[in-house]
């Protein structure tokens, strides 16, 4: 799956997210990538594209309501409770023309960037990243 979140103005963003719930590896074989989109379906996770859409925007906007209500560093602190990458070795790319990077995921910080620990001990935040792949 992906989210997209875009900066509207100084107040809104507007989120994009796509999540392939049942198209097989098999169809992508023509895709050259460094990791081959998978399916929910392929993960033993079978649902239909409405009722999984409800759920989504469903705690969407029960989220967006916790953050208006008790703030950003609620809802950081419940992602990162579910997370199970914080430790772990990852991979992402920031720019498509420059190397990748790789490091211990260290969570969120209170804007929301990724924090990443690389093996030089230099910590990133990164407002924008893709996540290639957890190595660890």
């Amino acid at each position: 799956s992906g989210i997209l979140a875009e900066l509207e103005g100084s107040r809104s963003v507007i989120l994009g997210v796509g999540v392939n719930l049942a198209i097989p590896q098999e169809q992508w074989k023509h895709v050259k990538a460094k990791f081959p989109p998978a399916s929910l379906h392929e993960f033993g996770i079978k649902t239909a594209l409405e009722p999984f859409g409800k759920h989504l925007h469903t705690r969407i906007l029960a989220n967006y309501g916790l953050c208006q209500s008790l703030g950003f560093a609620e809802v950081r602190r419940l992602w990162e409770a579910h997370c199970g990458w914080i430790g772990r070795e990852i991979e992402v790319a920031i720019d498509p023309l420059k190397p990748t990077l790789k490091g211990t995921f260290l969570g969120i910080d209170l804007n929301g960037n990724l924090m990443l620990r690389d093996g030089a001990g230099l910590v990133h935040g990164l407002s924008s990243a893709e996540v290639l792949c957890c190595l660890s």
